[in-house]
């Protein structure tokens, strides 16, 4: 019997990060809301900033990268979308 073999696609991490970061920043706040008493609600809006800032970090170092293609063309880098 032969089998197909799919090779697994080929994944640039530094393209993601932004997107991790943002996706990461929602989780964190809201465990920190289900965990945490509600006298801190102004620990939420700091938690989002810095998840912010974490990304608009990562997209700026992403300026200037040349044209790349990762996921299988599920995602794409270039002059456009940063």
């Amino acid at each position: 019997m032969n089998s197909i073999v799919f090779p697994p696609p080929e994944i640039e991490w530094p393209l993601l990060f932004p997107l991790i970061s943002v996706v990461a920043t929602g989780i964190v706040v809201l465990l920190w809301d289900l965990f945490v008493p509600h006298r801190s609600q102004v620990m939420h809006a700091w938690l989002s900033v810095a998840g912010l800032a974490v990304a608009a970090f990562f997209t700026v170092r992403l300026w200037g990268l040349a044209d790349t293609i990762t996921f299988a063309g599920a995602v794409r880098h270039d002059g456009l979308s940063v």
